[in-house]
């Protein structure tokens, strides 16, 4: 009956090293559910350094719209500046062609003055061709027209020219105006976009502010949480040091009133009573090995309250170090976003004040642009009425032209009926001459005869048959004056045909004498097409006179 009782021995110490863990299993679970907190918190924490992050890269892209914001309105100030500068110049633009109009009116006074030079110099010249004394004058008072006529050319197209080109740059002025008034309206929409995003951004900051407020609200709840475990922790300790005691005390307890139990009934049984040394040793064994288990259990467990603790203050102070720095981070957030308020502030009173110079200046040129533009309207408006003026002129000169042309044809006609008659009177001047001539020499052979026949009257010796002869003779000398004298009275019929002739050319020469003083009075403030008309009509005109002279 010895054998099987170490056997009931043995089992009962298995089953009181297996009771040995399963009394820690409260707290176990307590320890379990404070990793899972202590986890948690690392989770939260984690969440709690990735919101910074993203609140840190919140105030970084804030930073870089900052930046480019401040990009944007130095690109504004360097555009105004360059609008100032495009303002200037067409300003000076403006100055160059109110320059240019003077000069223009300059030349235009210059212009008239050499018009009425030269109508004062066609009049000296016409009255010097009409007292038929200064025909050299008349050749140079006559060039010089011409050249002043050419220059009076030159100076209309130049003239035409400059109101081209001022009303082409008038256009360019309006169209620089209009471009910079979209400009300006561009600006201004630009400008206020950038304070609608300055605005966002300022409410950007404050959001970002009340979430790192909120951060730092769970952090101190985190905090609290962190404390609240820390005081459980320990709460536990206590608790688990206690539960360890009295654990040892109970087991020790109830090995006791099991080794009594045991011993009472190996007294009760003699059979049993050799065994008991046995018993005893074995049971002292056990409670050693159970003693040495719960020393290594309550060693394990102070270790890993150690760890935990250590973890924990690690832990702590890793999230102090974060909350200092997000203090500090914070503080430093807080100093550039007043920084920045202030500086928005500046730049708004900056712009404001550029704001309302710029309007000033703009309001300025444009005042000055718009007088200096109707101005030039005004001059352009003279200036197109001039040259209306002169188109009209150049009109009537060219109806001018045309009437001194039918003048001019019918001139040549009558010169080539004058230059005929002349020929057909020189030929008479040359028969007159030759019968002068023969004229002479009938009278100086009758006055021969006339010596012979009285030679021959006073010798009485001549005989009746050369006294016929002679008498014939006479007779056909006779014949041949009376034929002669017809002849003279044809030709003197004929000089009078020519002198009626002359007189009728004379005539006619009056008659465009006065029709070409008509047309100088008309025309006397006409352009230089009119004085090369009048040059053309003067040529044949001089011709008469030199005709008339001859």
């Amino acid at each position: 009956m010895e054998p099987p009782q170490p056997d009931r021995a043995n089992s009962d110490d298995s089953r009181s090293m297996l009771r040995v863990p399963t009394r820690f299993q409260a707290h176990l679970d307590k320890l379990h559910k404070q990793q899972v907190v202590i986890q948690q918190l690392e989770r939260e924490k984690l969440e709690q350094t990735q919101r910074m992050n993203e609140l840190e890269g919140r105030a970084e892209r804030s930073d870089r719209r900052c930046a480019a914001r401040d990009a944007e309105i130095a690109r504004l100030r360097r555009e105004i500046a360059d609008r100032e500068h495009e303002s200037l110049r067409a300003a000076h633009t403006i100055d160059t062609l109110t320059r240019q109009v003077q000069e223009a009116q300059e030349m235009t006074t210059r212009a008239e003055q050499a018009q009425r030079d030269a109508e004062a110099d066609y009049t000296l010249r016409r009255f010097l061709a009409e007292s038929d004394d200064g025909s050299d004058v008349e050749n140079v008072a006559h060039a010089e027209q011409q050249h002043k006529v050419s220059e009076l050319e030159d100076e209309l197209a130049w003239f035409r020219a400059i109101a081209e080109a001022l009303s082409h740059e008038l256009q360019e002025a309006k169209d620089a105006r209009n471009e910079l008034e979209l400009q300006l309206q561009a600006s201004k929409d630009a400008e206020s976009e950038l304070n609608l995003q300055l605005q966002q951004t300022i409410d950007a900051k404050r959001d970002l502010e009340l979430q790192f407020q909120q951060a730092m609200g769970g952090k101190h709840d985190l905090d609290l949480k962190l404390e609240k475990m820390m005081g459980a922790k320990s709460d536990l300790e206590l608790q688990m040091q206690q539960v360890k005691d009295t654990k040892c005390e109970q087991e020790l307890q109830h090995q006791l009133e099991t080794a009594r139990v045991k011993t009472a009934d190996a007294l009760k049984d003699s059979e049993r009573w050799k065994s008991m040394s046995t018993v005893c040793r074995n049971l002292v064994t056990v409670l050693r090995a159970q003693v040495n288990a719960l020393a290594d259990d309550k060693q394990k467990l102070e270790r890993a309250s150690l760890c935990c603790q250590r973890s924990t203050e690690k832990r702590l102070q890793g999230l102090e170090q974060d909350r200092q720095n997000l203090e500090l981070e914070n503080i430093r957030l807080r100093g550039e976003l007043a920084r920045l308020q202030q500086d928005f502030k500046d730049m708004e009173l900056q712009l404001r004040k550029l704001d309302e110079e710029e309007f000033k200046e703009t309001l300025v040129a444009e005042e000055d642009l718009m007088m200096r533009l109707a101005r030039a309207q005004a001059h352009q408006q003279e200036l197109t009425t001039q040259i209306q003026d002169v188109e009209h002129k150049l009109a009537k000169s060219a109806d001018a032209a045309a009437l001194n042309m039918e003048l001019v044809v019918e001139n040549k006609e009558l010169l080539q009926q004058l230059e005929e008659e002349r020929c057909h009177s020189k030929e008479l001047a040359h028969s007159m001459a030759t019968y002068k001539k023969a004229t002479e020499t009938a009278l100086q052979q009758l006055k021969d005869v006339e010596i012979e026949l009285r030679a021959m009257n006073s010798s009485h010796d001549a005989s009746d048959e050369q006294h016929e002869t002679v008498a014939s003779f006479a007779r056909l000398v006779i014949s041949d004056l009376k034929r002669q004298q017809q002849a003279s009275v044809e030709s003197a019929v004929a000089s009078m045909q020519v002198l009626h002739l002359t007189s009728l050319v004379e005539s006619w020469l009056n008659r465009l004498r006065a029709r070409r003083e008509i047309l100088k009075h008309s025309s006397a403030s006409m352009s230089s097409s009119d004085s090369e008309a009048d040059a053309t009509s003067d040529d044949p005109l001089s011709n008469y006179d030199e005709i008339l002279l001859d």
